[in-house]
């Protein structure tokens, strides 16, 4: 069985009930690397998909050059640690 603890950092825990509630439609989260942003915004836009089987999910960078190489990449980490593949 997959623990979210396992998969999330606890300075994200408090917004993933936000998110899980549905309190607000956008987030701006701010930090940088090694913050584990990516991971947990990752995380949560695929249980989104998950849990509204008519969901689709959007994912942008505003830098970088190639999406495969960061936000793809992040999400497929996603997949993959939620056991979903």
């Amino acid at each position: 069985m997959i623990r979210l603890t396992e998969l999330i950092s606890p300075g994200f825990y408090d917004l993933h009930w936000d998110i899980r509630d549905g309190l607000y439609t956008h987030y701006w989260l701010d930090g940088g690397r090694g913050s584990t942003k990516s991971s947990f915004v990752s995380i949560e836009i695929i249980l989104g998909i998950m849990e509204d089987p008519k969901a689709n999910g959007i994912a942008i960078r505003r830098w970088a050059q190639y999406l495969r190489d960061s936000v793809y990449t992040q999400l497929i980490w996603a997949i993959e640690a939620l056991g979903v593949s």
